[in-house]
């Protein structure tokens, strides 16, 4: 298990990625907590094509649309400016249609929020739920993904590169599932790009991050069936 609080200066060996998903609750640390892999568009036929497709979302899609998008609705739920987060929901369909994924997007955001049932009188939680309900918001998965970050206090580092390391995941095995890219090859591709997250993250200083005492986690209860 990496040392989660030292700074992320280097990156976990590919046998200690899935012991690093214990940073994150189990309910919001599972691939469907991002884009499902069966509506993703994958035009990779060899392991070569997967990398380059892999390193392009991480310097592209990833780093300047999706961890922006994951660090601002952490800060405005962290501070509990949940109408601002409600506004910049809305700003944020344009970007999901633009990037092709809207509805994958909002359906896997309404998932993991249906998922945390034990959350929903979280005052936060709730008035997203609420906004979502009345047609005011869409959940779209990144903003979704923020708000458990500020709402379980978890490290917003390491956050991040959970986000990023699901999100090259599903990628790489859409791949797999579709253009039979698997073994070794798409696995030292998945490798490559994924050591790459650490030096993509954005400026992750200032008042916001200052080190605060750690606070209890909501605790959970048991989810009703979807």
């Amino acid at each position: 298990m990496p040392d989660l609080t030292a700074p992320f200066e280097t990156f976990p060996e590919p046998s200690e990625r899935e012991a690093s998903r214990r940073i994150l609750p189990r309910e919001i640390s599972g691939e469907d907590a991002v884009c499902p892999p069966s509506t993703l568009q994958v035009p990779a036929t060899t392991p070569a094509a997967l990398e380059l497709l892999l390193l392009d979302y991480a310097r592209g899609t990833l780093a300047l649309k999706e961890w922006p998008a994951v660090l601002r609705a952490w800060r405005l739920a962290k501070r509990g400016h949940m109408r601002d987060l409600v506004t910049f929901d809305r700003e944020w369909s344009a970007t999901a249609h633009r990037l092709g994924f809207a509805a994958a997007s909002r359906a896997a955001g309404r998932r993991q929020l249906n998922r945390l049932q034990g959350l929903r009188h979280e005052r936060r939680i709730s008035r997203y739920r609420t906004a979502i309900d009345e047609g005011r918001a869409d959940g779209w998965h990144p903003l979704v993904f923020g708000v458990f970050l500020a709402v379980y206090h978890l490290p917003i580092q390491q956050g991040l590169i959970q986000y990023g390391l699901q999100s090259l995941g599903l990628l790489a095995s859409a791949a797999d599932r579709i253009r039979c890219l698997h073994g070794n090859p798409r696995t030292e591709a998945l490798d490559r790009a994924a050591s790459l997250l650490p030096l993509l993250l954005p400026p992750l200083k200032g008042p916001g991050f200052a080190p605060r005492a750690p606070r209890r986690r909501p605790p959970l209860e048991a989810s009703s069936p979807a």
